[in-house]
């Protein structure tokens, strides 16, 4: 009987420890890209992985990344908690969440407050930034998350997806 309910536990522990370690992903993922390392970013991608629209490989993001970094230059991505679905088998999960790049000396206001709603964070962030749409599928390939596809939806525009 104990045994039961350990199990049972640890069983719905799981899907928050997941959510925890995506959201660490995206947050490493965000720092790699204000350190411009591409390399690093790609390593947190499946061999397969994919970015929409286009339909790129992990070749082409690259090379479509280094030139996005040398454009931007300095720069901080801000975003809420994103938006994190899992499997019921646990072993994918689908990820939106909006966010906006800041040159240096970029402003946004304080949204602090709405971290845990991510529709109205992007809502409050039109108001001085045009923020992006990003949807990731994620797999997990041997015990760590990694990001399958990445759909990114233009500045200002909404996604086809609730947030």
């Amino acid at each position: 009987m104990l045994a039961a309910v350990m199990v049972t536990a640890a069983a719905s522990c799981k899907p928050r420890d997941d959510e925890k370690l995506i959201l660490a992903l995206i947050e490493e993922a965000a720092i790699l890209a204000q350190q411009h390392k591409v390399g690093d970013i790609l390593d947190l991608t499946t061999d397969t992985f994919t970015a929409n629209p286009g339909g790129r490989d992990r070749e082409e993001v690259k090379s479509i990344l280094a030139m996005a970094f040398m454009h931007y230059g300095d720069f901080i991505i801000k975003f809420p908690n994103p938006s994190i679905d899992i499997s019921p088998a646990g072993d994918s999960a689908v990820v939106q969440v909006p966010f906006v790049i800041l040159r240096g000396g970029g402003l946004l206001p304080d949204l602090s407050g709405l971290v845990n709603d991510p529709a109205r964070w992007a809502e409050e962030a039109t108001k001085t930034a045009d923020p992006y749409y990003l949807e990731l599928r994620l797999f997990k390939v041997d015990g760590d998350w990694k990001v399958e596809t990445a759909s990114l939806h233009g500045r200002g525009q909404t996604p086809d997806v609730a947030l």
